[in-house]
Order: C-alpha cells, then structure tokens, then sequence
C-alpha cells in the first residue's frame, strides 16, 4: 500500500484565468481528495490487521508460557513422587510414612493445611496419624471421625469416592457444627479422597485443606490419585508384612522353653523372699532403734522441761526479790530493767510450757471416747471467766456435736483458740465472740489437702470481731514459733496455733483460718463427720 503511495501520480492542469480553466481544476482537486481518503482507510484497515496479529502473537507466546508452566509442574511433581516412593520403599517404619505422604499431597494441589488418617477396622472410625497447618485444639476435636460425621471426611468415608466440599454453609446444612468449626479455624474449602489398595482394602483418608474457594483441577486430582493408589498399597503391604512378623515373633515366644521360664521364675521368687527377709530385719531394727529414741526423748524432754522451768520460776523469784528488798536503792532506768527482764523470764516460762505440751500431744491423745465438745466448750469457757476482761466480751455457741476423740486433746484444741480470739481484741470496742456448727459436704466451701473424698465434715468455726490479721499469713500462723508483727506486742509463744492443728490431725480433721485486718478473725475446724457418734444435732 506504501509502495502505491509513492508511485501514484497526480496531474495537476495549469491554471487559466478564464472559467472554463476553473471549473476544470476544481474537478481535478476533487479526485485527488477520494484518491487520498481511499488510501486512508486502506491504511486504517491494514493497521487492525497488524493489531490482530499482534494479539494473536501474544496469545501463542501466553499459551506457550503456560504449556511450559504444566509441564514444569508436571515434571515436578512426578520428581515429587519418585521421592516418595523411594521413601516407602526405603524406609521400615510405618509412622515415617505418614507425614510423607501428606507433604506430597498438600505440595500437589499448593495447599494451605491438610490431614492423613487411617481407618480403624474394629470401630470403623477414621484416626488421625498427620496433620499441618491446623491448631492443636482442632485436631484434638477432629482426632477420630466415623462415616456420620458431616466433615468431608465422614462422607467420603460413607460414599468411599473423594469429596470435594465447602465449609461456609448455611446453618441449616451444618446440624453438628462441624463445618462451622472449619471456618472458624480459617478453611473454607477442601478435597477428601480415600486411599483403597489394588485388593480392595480402605485404608484410610489423606484430605487437603483451602483457606479460600478451591477446586483442584483435574490435573492435580489425577496426582493425587497416584499418590493415595501408591500410599494404600504400600501401608497395605507393610501393614501384611509387619502383622507376619508379629505372628513369627508370637510363635517364637510361645516355643521358648517353658522349664527355663520356670527356673527364672523360681530364682526371681527367691530373691524376693530374701529381700523381703531382709526388709523386715531392718524395720525391726530401726523399728526398736526409734522405741530407744522415743523412750530417751521422752525422759529427756521431762527432764528437762522440769529443770528448765524450775530454774525459769527461781530466776523470776530472784528477781522479784530485788526489786522488792532494793527498790530504793535501784534507779527508775534499773527498776524497769528488771521488770523487763522478768517478762522476758515469762515469757520463756509460757513457751518452756508449750513446748512439752507440744511434745507429749501423741501421748496425752492415747484414749480415744465419745467427746461432748457442749461440754468441752464449757470447760475451756470457764478458763477465762475469772479474767476481768470477761465482762466486756459477748461470746455465743450454737450446739456442738459428740465426736469420736481425745477429750484432753480437744479440751486443749478449745482453749487454745479461744485464748486466741479472746487476746487479740479491740481495745476501743465490745469483743464479740461466735461459735458456730455445721454439717456440710466436702464440695462446699472447702479447698484443704486433707479432704476425705465422699465424706461429710462438722464444721466448727469461732469467729471474732478482733484486731485480725492479712489473709497471706493464714497458712504461716500455723507454723511453729510465727507470731506476725502486729501480733509481737500481745502475749504469746507462737506455739500455740500449731499445737491446734496438730490435734486436728490427729482427728483427721484439718484448721482453715480466714480474716481481714482489723475486721477479726475466723477458725473453722473440719471435724469428719464419720467420726460423730451418738447425741448429735439432727441426728
């Protein structure tokens, strides 16, 4: 078309000044013009040629592109699964499997997670052995699947054909769920396809997961179908092999010979017997050495608490004297001295005193007999009525039940934490003290490590309006000698509270102490009620 452009030839008219001459020149320059707009459009049409073919070019290159991109894929997926079948041919180990041939099935189709289980022939549930890309909890729910289950899994397993499924479903199609749960975890589609050997066994179920809209194209379902046809018949061969050699290794047992089974039986059951000789001898040895221990603690512990107090009472006598017979000659500073050290005397007098009844719990708690605790209250009560202080205290008791216990024992018990409620008062306001009782289950308002399962308790609890101390000592207050700092100011060895829960022990009962500062104290005592005998409320 160029090349027609350059040769064509115009003819121009010379111009003439009369008319005719114009009209003629005026023809000529119209031809001219059709001549030029018919090349134009000539021009046009060959240019939209060149524009298809250009297109066309770029779909050849782009169909090129993408041939080469399958067969790419293609080449590699088939690398893929040469690896794997060299893998389970190599390898002995069924659970080495398993990760194997999920990897290469999520790599296949380019998924997000996936799943292999296997088929349980006795319950006919789907088990799972590998997972990834999924939460802990999921699988743990998903953990075993049987053929109602609405998972692509169970109808897979139902239909033994390879489901392809969407988890966004209306509620109304989700009656257990199930698929819910897989939208929440982030997968929103899914392919499920059984693995059944070339005899015909199920085996189990290799499933990948999407977390967007997915189909896999035929292509991919084709490779996957190798994979699970490949997978299933060599876990069916291993499963064979690994089932004989199970059965060999039975029969081999079952040919030992049965006289050797017996001497080794024979020479175990000796040594046995001679250790068991042999244990015995040493827990009566030590068994005997521990009387001798106890025997020589006992008569040391009378001893010694005997002298010890005995020297405190001549110390304090001594002391007395001279503050009596040299008052005048001692100066203020000297006589406050003296009265100091005289409460410290006391002071080591009361916890010389605790101490030895400490020590002597087990044998003064020897008996054990009905115990009215109405009476034993009564008896620690009366301890204190002598006091002036008594007067300005408010002290109420419910009725108390009769256990089975150690009256000494549960006579101190009271006193104890009476003294307790009794000494650490408000000063600027009436005491008020309440013993309550109760009959409650061990799942009620008890949290203590030494609960009886499937028992009740009486619960025993005095309460006071008192000075009252932080919750965080209410296991510390228990300890032998602990007095908090509050409390290092009121009278007290800090033995006191121990030697309490040591007697709840000994009932098999055990001591909860709640309180807040300056809103008093509580001790509920924990009393098995399997212990109560007769004469006890609402019995």
């Amino acid at each position: 078309m160029f090349e027609s452009l350059q040769h064509r030839k115009f003819v121009f008219a010379p111009v003439d000044s009369g008319a005719g001459n114009k009209t003629s020149a005026k023809r000529q320059g119209i031809v001219s013009s059709l001549d030029l707009t018919a090349d134009i459009e000539e021009l046009k049409k060959v240019n939209g040629e060149l524009r298809e073919a250009r297109r066309a070019a770029f779909n050849l290159l782009e169909d090129a592109q993408q041939t080469e991109s399958r067969l790419a894929n293609d080449l590699g997926s088939m690398r893929l699964l040469t690896r794997l079948a060299q893998e389970l041919v190599s390898d002995e180990r069924l659970e080495t499997y398993y990760d194997s041939i999920l990897n290469a099935v999520i790599a296949l189709t380019k998924a997000d997670a996936g799943t292999f289980q296997l088929l349980n022939k006795e319950t006919q549930q789907l088990e799972m052995v590998a997972s990834k890309g999924f939460e802990k909890d999921f699988i743990n729910y998903f953990e075993f699947v049987g053929a109602k289950s609405n998972t692509s899994w169970g109808i897979a397993l139902r239909t033994k054909e390879r489901v392809l499924i969407d988890f966004d479903v209306p509620p109304g199609e989700d009656p257990d769920g199930s698929l819910r749960m897989h939208v929440e975890e982030g997968i929103l589609s899914a392919q499920s396809t059984p693995l059944i050997s070339h005899s015909g066994n199920a085996i189990g179920m290799v499933t990948t997961h999407f977390r967007k809209h997915y189909r896999p194209g035929e292509h991919e379902l084709y490779f996957i179908d190798l994979v699970a046809r490949m997978a299933a018949d060599m876990i069916d061969r291993k499963k064979a092999e690994a089932a004989l050699r199970e059965s060999e290794e039975r029969l081999r047992k079952l040919n030992a010979s049965l006289e050797q089974k017996v001497l080794e039986r024979t020479k175990e059951l000796s040594e046995k017997d001679t250790r068991l000789t042999n244990l015995n001898e040493s827990l009566f040895a030590m068994n005997r050495e521990m009387h001798a221990l106890n025997s020589e603690l006992k008569t040391f512990t009378t001893v010694a608490g005997t002298n010890y107090r005995e020297t405190l009472r001549h110390l304090y006598i001594h002391l007395e004297t001279i503050v009596m017979q040299d008052a005048r000659n001692l100066s203020n500073s000297s006589r406050a001295n003296l009265r100091r050290a005289q409460g410290a005397v006391q002071k080591m007098k009361l916890l010389t005193e605790d101490l030895i009844e400490f020590s002597k719990l087990h044998e003064i708690g020897s008996r054990e007999e009905n115990v009215d605790l109405n009476t034993i209250f009564q008896t620690a009560l009366s301890d204190f009525t002598s006091k002036a202080i008594h007067a300005q205290m408010d002290i109420s008791c419910e009725e108390l039940p009769s256990i089975s216990g150690s009256t000494p024992l549960l006579s101190l018990l009271f006193h104890h934490l009476l003294d307790n409620a009794i000494k650490f008062r408000k000063t600027d306001k009436d005491h008020k003290i309440k013993i309550t009782c109760q009959e409650l289950e061990n799942e009620e308002h008890v949290n203590d490590e030494g609960i009886i399962e499937n028992s009740r308790y009486w619960v025993i609890r005095i309460a006071d309006n008192g000075i009252g101390f932080d919750q965080e000592e209410s296991e510390k207050i228990f300890e032998m000698f602990y007095q908090s700092q509050e409390k290092g100011k009121y009278k007290g060895s800090g033995v006191g509270l121990a030697i309490c829960k040591k007697i709840m022990e000994m009932h098999g009962g055990f001591l909860i102490a709640e309180s807040k500062p300056g809103e008093g104290a509580a001790f509920s005592c924990y009393f098995p009620s399997g212990h109560t005998l007769i004469d006890s409320p609402g019995k």
